[in-house]
């Protein structure tokens, strides 16, 4: 966590701490605060379940007459996944384009879908136009998670301990959500990038990337290790962005930035 976050990290608040106490996050004030379970009086709670792999979970709209228990994870990057069955089985990619993005993890590389919901219902707020990813494996009792960038539309008030929660609209709860318009999955690898997927008919493959090639510099920034930060999410700045891509052994190419899914 502290190398994926480039700071270091002291202590780590467990599940346990969330059971005993309410916990408050308030994205506009950047700020925690921490009650007794029996603290606070507020009311329009949400109801709170703890599934049978531990884990807790409130009920989403996912799409018009759909519900569904979602895990709440703080720890998650991704707004939303999706149990890979169960978005089939109510048809959420609903005829849309799809995009895709690599992940590396002990097990090799795991292709996600990625897709987009309409409209989505948390409690009494919708969001629209919410990014969602489906991996390739479920391991987890509910079909969904909800992760921080979804979460962090709203101040949250966590009470796990009593079985509940609020979610109060956050000032940045209708900025558009950001996903990847690039289509290009790397792993950094010391002196250069190297591509382990490329979405179909994304901007990566508009470009002529594919799996397999190395990136050695980008618009003249040699790759190296100082540049892991910068270059690690390309395809989460705004559609239209060009990056002049220098390459291992191949012609430089140019990949421009579009939402293609």
């Amino acid at each position: 966590m502290a190398r994926a976050a480039r700071m270091s990290i002291e202590l780590v608040l467990g599940q346990e701490f969330f059971a005993r106490n309410m916990v408050e996050i308030d994205p506009d004030r950047a700020a925690l605060r921490f009650w007794t379970n029996g603290g606070g009086n507020i009311n329009h709670w949400l109801p709170v379940v703890q599934t049978a792999d531990g884990l807790f979970c409130t009920t989403i709209s996912p799409k018009e007459g759909l519900e569904a228990a979602a895990i709440i994870d703080l720890g998650c990057s991704t707004p939303l996944y999706v149990d890979p069955e169960y978005a089939e089985a109510n048809d959420l990619f609903g005829g849309m384009r799809r995009g895709s993005s690599a992940s590396l993890g002990v097990e090799g590389v795991a292709i996600s879908q990625l897709g987009r919901l309409e409209s989505l219902r948390v409690g009494d707020v919708v969001l629209h136009d919410v990014p969602f990813a489906v991996p390739p494996v479920w391991r987890f009792a509910a079909p969904m998670i909800m992760g921080l960038p979804l979460l962090m539309r709203f101040r949250c008030r966590l009470a796990f301990g009593r079985a509940r929660m609020q979610l109060v609209r956050a000032s940045r709860s209708k900025r558009p959500f950001v996903r990847d318009a690039s289509g290009l999955s790397v792993l950094h690898a010391g002196d250069h990038l190297q591509v382990i997927h490329v979405a179909k008919d994304s901007p990566a493959a508009k470009a002529g990337l594919h799996e397999g090639d190395s990136i050695i510099a980008i618009n003249d920034e040699q790759v190296g290790p100082g540049s892991v930060q910068s270059h690690r999410n390309l395809g989460k700045r705004p559609p239209g962005t060009r990056y002049a891509l220098s390459m291992l052994a191949k012609d430089d190419v140019e990949l421009v930035l579009e939402d293609y899914y």
